[in-house]
């Protein structure tokens, strides 16, 4: 009696998990052919697509997942905290009315489709090369939290707490000190600015837990004098993230953060400009999601082709107008010179 193929498929999973060669192997054109193993195929397909995204995603982690399953968008208010105290015996309890504010054109959010279709040949079918299909899933995993990382930085750079700006029309106030070799300003972050960035949110009752930049990036600030004097190497550790405690740069900063290095932070390659963000990682944002990854499979005999459609609906929301996330945005790629030191001679 022949083994059905939902039997098979159990059986080469079974034989692949401990590390033996299946037999009677399942071919790629069956899989798609027999409607028994769709639902597992999908499922393999979704699988495969989520485990390659999930080592890109860096930002997208700091961000709460809520789900909404009527209409396409939804508005988060800010709040203000709820303060409490002791309460005497007999006495009263301290009554609060938290404070809620819409702030206009950045409180509703509205969910978007992500997705993209890709093309299979009959001939890469029929040859079962399933390890290009592989390659292909794997692009498209990549794809999908690639544009995610960006979008969640787009956002950032839009309703972020914007502290440095040396492009902005107001340069007194969004400016920033750092010196060039001949002592004049270049549009650098300042040993003063870093500090300065890094406490932003403290302003706004917020904790500084984060740094995000681009990779490219570290190398000025490994050369600046606040970090040269940290025990920690210029590219850190596993994962390029290097964690910042007060004692390794002798008590100049008040909290410990984390350095985080992610290709998707932006960076100017033609004008030599980047941006980079202090954040509290537990009050940055939510991700709303309507739908997770699904996919929709067709055929065209016209071209001998399947198409694979892969789609996802979901829109990242900053919460609290943004005062969780402080940003320096167009800050120029050179060194940091300190300032020289002022010597008066009394006569």
């Amino acid at each position: 009696m022949s083994l059905s193929l939902v039997e098979r498929y159990v059986k080469q999973i079974e034989a692949e998990s401990k590390g033996e060669k299946p037999s009677n192997k399942i071919t790629l054109k069956e899989a798609l052919a027999s409607p028994d193993l769709s639902v597992f195929l999908h499922k393999t397909i979704i699988d495969v697509m989520k485990d390659s995204a999930e080592p890109f995603y860096v930002v997208s982690k700091f961000f709460k997942t809520v789900r909404i399953t009527e209409g396409r968008s939804i508005v988060f208010p800010a709040m203000s905290d709820v303060i409490v105290g002791e309460v005497g015996e007999g006495m009263s309890y301290r009554r609060q009315t938290p404070e809620v504010e819409i702030f206009e054109g950045a409180a509703e959010i509205s969910v978007k489709k992500i997705g993209a279709i890709v093309e299979v040949t009959d001939e890469m079918i029929s040859d079962s090369q399933w390890d290009v299909v592989g390659i292909m899933l794997d692009k498209v995993g990549r794809g999908l939290a690639r544009y995610k990382e960006e979008w969640i930085f787009r956002e950032f750079i839009n309703h972020g707490h914007v502290i440095f700006d040396p492009d902005h029309e107001d340069g007194a106030t969004y400016g920033t000190h750092g010196l060039d070799v001949n002592r004049n300003k270049n549009k650098t972050l300042s040993v003063e600015d870093f500090i300065d960035l890094m406490i932003g949110n403290l302003a706004h009752g917020y904790q500084t837990t984060d740094i995000l930049l681009h990779p490219l990036v570290w190398p000025i600030f490994a050369k600046n004098p606040l970090l040269d004097k940290m025990s920690v190497a210029a590219f850190g550790g596993p994962g390029n993230k290097i964690t910042i405690t007060p004692d390794q740069v002798q008590g100049k900063l008040p909290m410990a953060v984390q350095i985080t290095l992610t290709p998707f932070a932006p960076f100017n390659y033609l004008d030599k400009k980047f941006d980079m963000f202090v954040v509290d990682r537990n009050e940055v944002g939510v991700l709303v999601v309507k739908d997770d990854i699904s996919i929709e499979q067709w055929d065209n005999p016209e071209r001998d082709i399947r198409a694979l459609k892969v789609k996802e609906r979901y829109s990242p929301g900053i919460l609290n107008n943004g005062h969780g996330i402080s940003c320096a945005k167009n800050i120029a790629y050179a060194q940091t010179y300190p300032e020289p030191e002022v010597i008066r001679t009394i006569s």
